[in-house]
């Protein structure tokens, strides 16, 4: 199994009040309805609405190739661009798990509430998701030139994870959200070598019954009954006794 690991970056401009943390939306109105609820005191939500420092935010994306699984977006950082951030040198001790995203579409979106500005452009930018319209696993929504919000996969699909914000001040500048743990590679690891060990001992079951099947071959063979040909035998007996009538 192959441990590649690589980080793709980008900028997210947030010139609102509000961003939202959620699983795949549908359309317009529910992305304008979950902007307008209140956060429930549930530990578990799927979808998670954050007061945000206004300002330009780095976005960091790690990735990870899990054999047969292909490439996986391990986990996603999104720190205000004004500190000096660097993603492997996360302390999540400075970091407060404030609640548990719930995910069942097997998708992670951030948008911020200037979304809601253009329904057609919101809209389109979910079909396209929707659609499998994008490429290397995100999709980013852009609005006057500017990112204002992404969707992207969420590690191996659906599960319950852990939210994490830094805070500056009481305000929060920084999304830490973590799809793919160790003990979520562990479980690959093993069912990995499982496959393994299955496919290696389908590999002998099929080398034991070719060679079954040539021992087969060879026992036919050696029963064969042959049939000898005495047609020309035939012939001459034939022309031996027309010629003895002649005479």
């Amino acid at each position: 199994m192959q441990n590649l690991e690589e980080v793709s970056t980008f900028k997210v401009k947030h010139n609102g009040f509000n961003i939202l943390l959620s699983d795949i939306m549908e359309d317009y109105d529910e992305i304008k309805c979950a902007f307008k609820n209140k956060n429930t005191s549930s530990n578990f939500m799927n979808n998670i609405k954050l007061e945000l420092k206004e300002g330009v935010y780095d976005v960091f994306i790690t990735e990870k190739i899990y054999g047969k699984w292909g490439t996986r977006v391990k986990t996603i950082s999104i720190f205000n661009e004004i500190y000096d951030y660097e993603v492997n040198d996360i302390d999540l001790d400075d970091w407060d798990n404030i609640c548990n995203l719930s995910i069942d579409g097997g998708t992670f979106m951030f948008l911020s509430d200037e979304v809601l500005n253009n329904k057609l452009n919101l809209d389109i930018f979910l079909e396209k998701w929707m659609s499998g319209q994008f490429k290397d696993n995100i999709l980013k929504y852009e609005e006057n030139k500017n990112i204002i919000g992404f969707a992207s996969p969420s590690g191996f699909g659906d599960g319950t994870y852990d939210i994490l914000v830094y805070k500056d001040n009481d305000n929060i500048v920084g999304i830490y959200i973590n799809f793919i743990d160790e003990n979520d590679e562990e479980d690959i690891n093993y069912i990995h070598e499982e496959d393994i060990l299955e496919n290696n001992s389908d590999e002998e079951d099929d080398e034991e019954d070719d060679e079954e099947d040539d021992e087969e071959d060879d026992e036919d063979s050696d029963n064969i009954n042959y049939v000898v040909d005495d047609s020309d035998d035939d012939d001459s007996d034939d022309e031996s006794d027309s010629d003895e009538s002649n005479n």
